[in-house]
């Protein structure tokens, strides 16, 4: 009887990260959620180590950035700026004025080339604000720059901003009125969870592309439910 090789148990290879021309492919993972902020000093320390943790981990599989994000409901508030709420004592270098914006949507990491390294990794700041009311994505706009001018302020503290809109008005004004660098389109938030709240038009999707910023489709969701799966990839459909 031909002697077999024993089989490794199920991922005791890890995890080998793809060559392409001999160079290793860069991963990015540009929605690494923050903790919510404590006043307890205890509990701080613990969310600083588990980014810590988490961001060696990342480092470790072939990720070379990622984007520490900070979500909000609408529009910002004062104690929503960067030195306040990351809880790790990383800063980047630049501005959010500072980025390539047209390289967003290629998603290759260019523009992220300004940002602080850590554990060989390169680390961005987001911010991600659910909108609602148009009012709400109105401040995400340069229209408005003087009634706006400390809100602005506190977005040029981010490397990237997104809003997920929840209805079709606010859609279509993060679509074509906002500065948006990212537009979540979040197929879980409509009805039965397995469809978004709103109706994607050609319009929207030039508007977006046009003013170099991006679409995003967050894929966790779908590794767990096969009808979220689906939805997944009909929406993707619809950005054709």
């Amino acid at each position: 009887m031909p002697h077999r090789k024993a089989r490794k148990p199920r991922g005791s290879r890890g995890v080998t990260p793809c060559i392409k021309d001999g160079k290793r492919r860069p991963y990015h993972d540009l929605m690494v959620q923050l903790p919510r902020s404590s006043s307890s000093s205890e509990v701080k320390i613990q969310a600083q180590l588990i980014m810590k943790q988490l961001v060696e981990r990342l480092a470790s599989i072939g990720y070379t950035t990622i984007a520490f994000s900070h979500v909000v409901y609408g529009r910002p508030r004062p104690d929503d700026s960067v030195e306040s709420i990351l809880q790790l004592n990383i800063a980047t270098t630049h501005k959010r004025g500072d980025l390539d914006e047209s390289s967003i949507g290629a998603a290759t990491g260019n523009h992220m080339s300004k940002g602080n390294t850590h554990s060989n990794i390169r680390i961005v700041r987001r911010l991600h604000a659910i909108v609602e009311n148009s009012s709400d994505v109105g401040v995400y706009s340069n229209t408005n720059a003087t009634e706006n001018a400390a809100t602005l302020s506190l977005l040029q503290e981010y490397d990237l901003v997104s809003l997920a809109p929840r209805n079709d008005v606010s859609f279509q004004l993060a679509c074509s009125a906002s500065e948006a660098d990212i537009v979540t389109l979040d197929y879980t938030a409509g009805r039965g969870g397995v469809q978004i709240p709103f109706r994607i038009r050609p319009a929207d999707v030039r508007a977006v592309v046009e003013r170099g910023a991006a679409f995003e489709l967050h894929y966790c969701p779908a590794l767990l439910n096969v009808q979220q799966r689906k939805a997944l990839v009909q929406t993707a459909r619809l950005l054709q």
